[in-house]
């Protein structure tokens, strides 16, 4: 069973993409924010994190990049974003993210997206 890192501050959408990776067989752990994130990523070992881009005004998804470099394997990150902006994904590619994924996005492509991750 492979474990997740789910990063995303709407409360609402988490439980709802947490939903969908436990359906898919996946151990999922939350963060709201960025220290949770670090905090989470510093204590276990995760094999896939999956982070909104904008957690809150003023953090970006993308400033786990730093941190996620550090481990040993480094996991694979997803990003989602509302901003469906090829700016953006430029520069999550750029930082070394796995896939960018726009939302919205339905259940089974955002659950196909984590399963590819992993391979």
């Amino acid at each position: 069973m492979a474990r997740v890192l789910l990063v995303e501050d709407d409360r609402v959408l988490r439980r709802c993409l947490r939903t969908i990776l436990e359906a898919g067989a996946f151990q999922v752990e939350e963060a709201s924010d960025l220290r949770e994130a670090v905090c989470e990523m510093s204590e276990k070992r995760f094999d896939l994190i999956v982070t909104d881009y904008v957690l809150s005004p003023r953090q970006s998804g993308l400033a786990l990049m730093s941190v996620v470099k550090t481990l040993r394997p480094p996991p694979p990150v997803i990003l989602i974003s509302g901003a469906n902006d090829t700016g953006i994904e430029r520069i999550a590619r750029d930082s070394g993210v796995h896939t960018f994924l726009a939302k919205p996005f339905d259940p089974d492509t955002f659950l196909a997206t984590c399963c590819q991750a992993l391979i």
